[in-house]
């Protein structure tokens, strides 16, 4: 039964113009009174078009706030105009920000459609025809799929069904559906696909990506009408499923050929381009895999991430030599895996390390679960380190790269014997100027590309911006370290990190300001205090700068090595080791101690002192070349010193 109401919405995620709280019943969706071209008495008033389509005026809540509700008797074209007056009055990022909240109100109301539908009389959906599956909309960088609904009888769209795996798609898919109710199936077919997201307003506040996921979104659509109808043989890339793909988006697996197989991450950057094309050149039957983790499509407005430029180069890399791609979904899995821990910690006052989760908890956790049935022989990385086996054990063997700059162990560290056991790093024993001197003679579309910087999951986003709109703010005091004076307010514990120099002096106190250089030494998130210090090269932090307690040390041999120890004092065990204690080139040594009966637990004195021993921050151990594992220093040698620190205050205080 077709609705009289084609687009509302019962709660607050919406395209822009204010509704009232007054709820009314028509057809089988939830509207709201105002705005409806009813009168209050429900007796229809039907002003013009003009009047229809015209944005309310004077509406003091704020537009983002707000519902659009369009009527079945309104044409196709003037839905679009009545969507598109909203949209061209909004910004670029209150566009998004609507987008992800029609994303969101889909997800829970999609499931709720179906069950209506599922309920529908034997009369209705005697005259209902639909594909056999949803089916993939090629070219959207999301993963989307559809499936239409059409009735015999009048020839019009019942309603269109889908899933996305991105806030933003889903919200473009929720908003295409709703348009599509009701409406006659030559309308739809009339369109053209690529005028669509102008026709609504929407082309500036989408990517290129979006805007040509919009309009392949269409073009299904319309192809699913034209199959329904038999007007023509289903195209080339409709399998006898009745699922539309992209062929260089499936994974051909494991074909008949006796070499060996290689899944192979894909990054869209130079390293991991030329990492797949000197597997190929090899002989390899490689699969190039492109992950969507993060950054989720809510914090979009805080800044572009370039993943959909970095699938676009991965899509034009793969098609250079013939090798398939596809796009795995993982981003729900990186919100609970490392999302959810980068929070955590940053709240606790901790310095977290994402990308080390990413590498041990997705790209070599999640994604080996997602492609666990396609028994590929081996999983291939860009990154920069080796893998040698020991021969009396059969252990894997971690070893650093000859680029000490480019190095990516210290990143790797959390990883297991069994996670390491079918890994490949092809570009692993090269210098970054060889890759790049590959890449120019491969004649790879992102040769000139740059290397990407940042955490993995924020593209262009700031980090305090996605600090800020998770955790907010929560001021606290600024203290000096040393004398317990009050110094200024922070904005929040998780702001600032041990070592910090930089951007301190803007929270502090202008009398304190001009006693600096000022460094954060220590935090104490629950009283929410920064302590910070002008004597941060004293001898007052010779102890806190250079001992610490690491915990939660992980062995990739799965025990600590015992050829190279040093000193045995009961349970005790020391062994002088390298490490480092941020990624990049610089290693320290040091002696590291533990117990025989816990090695998890060590405690660590430097040669030198360090610039900034955060809580939450890795140290990678190394002897020689090899990466022994790595583990989280902990609050303890802070806490020790501020315990001291406060007994000297309290003992000054009492003196005067």
């Amino acid at each position: 039964m077709l609705q009289r109401i084609l687009l509302s919405l019962t709660t607050t995620y919406c395209l822009g113009f204010h509704v009232s709280r007054i709820p009314c019943r028509i057809g089988d969706w939830n509207v709201r009174r105002n705005n409806l071209p009813f009168s209050t008495d429900g007796v229809s008033t039907r002003p013009s078009t003009r009047q229809r389509l015209s944005p309310r005026i004077g509406s003091a809540r704020d537009n983002e706030n707000d519902d659009v509700v369009l009527v079945e008797d309104l044409s196709f074209q003037e839905r679009q105009e009545y969507v598109a007056s909203n949209f061209s009055t909004q910004s670029v990022e209150s566009i998004q920000k609507s987008l992800v909240r029609w994303g969101q109100w889909y997800s829970t109301q999609n499931q709720s459609e179906k069950t209506m539908h599922t309920n529908e009389s034997l009369d209705d959906t005697a005259s209902v025809a639909t594909i056999a599956s949803p089916q993939k909309v090629p070219g959207c960088i999301a993963n989307v799929h559809i499936q239409t609904f059409i009735s015999q009888k009048s020839y019009t769209i019942l309603r269109i069904q889908g899933t996305a795996d991105a806030q933003v798609s889903r919200g473009l898919l929720a908003i295409w559906a709703r348009l599509c109710q009701g409406v006659p199936l030559d309308d739809i077919l009339a369109l053209d696909p690529t005028h669509v997201a102008e026709d609504l307003a929407l082309r500036p506040a989408l990517s290129v990506g979006r805007n040509d996921g919009l309009a392949s979104l269409v073009r299904t659509t319309q192809q699913q009408i034209r199959q329904l109808l038999d007007e023509e043989t289903p195209p080339e890339s409709m399998s006898s499923k009745g699922v539309i793909t992209s062929t260089t988006e499936t994974l051909h697996s494991n074909d008949t050929s006796s070499a060996p197989t290689v899944a192979l991450l894909l990054s869209g950057g130079v390293d991991s381009s030329v990492a797949l094309n000197l597997l190929h050149r090899q002989g390899y039957n490689v699969t190039a895999f492109y992950l969507k983790i993060w950054l989720e499509d809510e914090l979009a407005h805080l800044g572009q991430c370039p993943w959909e430029d970095d699938y676009r180069m991965c899509r034009a890399v793969t098609d250079q030599i013939g090798v398939p791609l596809e796009a795995i979904s993982l981003q729900e899995e990186y919100r609970k895996k490392v999302i959810s821990y980068t929070i955590e910690q940053a709240e606790q006052g901790r310095t977290p390390n994402p990308d080390i989760m990413c590498n041990s908890r997705v790209k070599f956790g999640c994604f080996y679960d997602a492609i666990a049935a396609r028994d590929f022989d081996y999983v291939a990385t860009g990154h920069y380190a080796q893998l040698t086996t020991n021969d009396e054990t059969g252990q894997r063997v971690l070893r650093r790269a000859p680029d000490p700059v480019k190095d990516q162990t210290y990143f790797l560290c959390a990883l297991t014997q069994e996670q390491l056991r079918r890994v490949l790093f092809p570009i692993g024993h090269l210098l970054k100027s060889e890759v790049r001197d590959l890449a120019e003679e491969y004649l790879l579309p992102n040769r000139n590309r740059p290397d990407s910087q940042g955490l993995c999951f924020l593209g262009k986003v700031k980090f305090d911006e996605f600090l800020s709109a998770y955790l907010g703010e929560r001021p606290g005091p600024i203290i000096d370290a040393a004398t317990g004076d009050w110094l200024g307010e922070h904005r929040g514990v998780w702001y600032h990190t041990v070592g910090q120099r930089r951007g301190i002096g803007k929270v502090l106190d202008p009398l304190a300001t001009s006693r600096g250089p000022w460094y954060v030494v220590a935090k104490d998130p629950s009283k929410d205090i920064v302590y910070c210090s002008n004597q941060y090269d004293g001898e007052i932090f010779d102890a806190p700068r250079s001992e610490i307690t690491v915990e939660n040390l992980h062995w990739i041999a799965n025990a600590p090595p015992q050829n190279a120890l040093i000193s045995i004092d009961g349970s005790l065990r020391s062994i002088r080791l390298d490490m480092k204690i941020r990624h990049g080139p610089r290693l320290v040594n040091g002696l590291v101690t533990w117990d025989a009966k816990d090695p998890t637990v060590a405690d660590v004195r430097l040669n030198s002192k360090d610039g900034g021993l955060a809580p939450g921050q890795f140290v990678v151990m190394y002897l020689g070349d090899e990466c022994l594992g790595g583990g989280i220093i902990s609050e303890k040698h802070w806490a020790k010193f501020l315990s001291a620190s406060n007994e000297d205050h309290v003992a000054a205080s009492t003196l005067v």
